[in-house]
């Protein structure tokens, strides 16, 4: 990495904090799902699985059961940062529990991805895409042994097992 890598490491983790302040975030329960423009299949994908990723993670942390039910908590929130209007427009429409979404321009979603890829200093960051990751082949060497951009984000990034819902209607809870 050259010094000008650091420095957009730099200013896309400044970028970020700014986020989370400007949108009073709570990292200690909030999730902050980063999509960028290019990627139109992957964005889908992110955006129409993003229902699935919330109960998954709604069962997984809710271990408790009352009457052999589930005790869901709904405390946290959901934020949705990308670069792309029809990408915050179709979250917001298919996802009643996204809280909000940042639009920022191009040049500092790729800052954020960058920063994030160089030191990864949150988990409570979602990249919903595989082209803008350094250092990584993205979906073109996935594409090529016959993996679907819908295996890539389901299976992937989200932690889903598509086989367990792919026949359901995903888009609403």
């Amino acid at each position: 990495m050259n010094n000008n890598a650091f420095y957009r490491a730099y200013k896309g983790y400044s970028l970020w904090r700014k986020i989370v302040r400007d949108n009073k975030i709570d990292l200690t329960q909030d999730f902050i799902l980063v999509i960028p423009s290019g990627e139109e299949d992957i964005a889908y994908y992110s955006i129409k699985y993003i229902n699935k990723l919330i109960e998954s993670f709604e069962i997984s942390k809710s271990k408790k059961y009352y009457e052999g039910y589930f005790i869901i908590r709904r405390n946290e929130c959901f934020y949705i940062v990308t670069d792309d209007k029809k990408i915050a427009d179709g979250a917001r429409d298919i996802c009643r529990r996204v809280t909000k979404t940042v639009l920022i321009d191009q040049e500092k979603i790729r800052m954020v991805i960058e920063s994030y890829c160089f030191f990864p200093y949150t988990d409570r960051m979602i990249l919903g895409t595989v082209n803008h990751l350094q250092a990584r082949g993205g979906i073109a060497s996935l594409a090529d042994i016959g993996i679907s951009e819908e295996e890539i984000v389901a299976n992937g990034i989200y932690h889903l097992n598509l086989d367990n819902f792919k026949n359901e209607n995903v888009d609403s809870i």
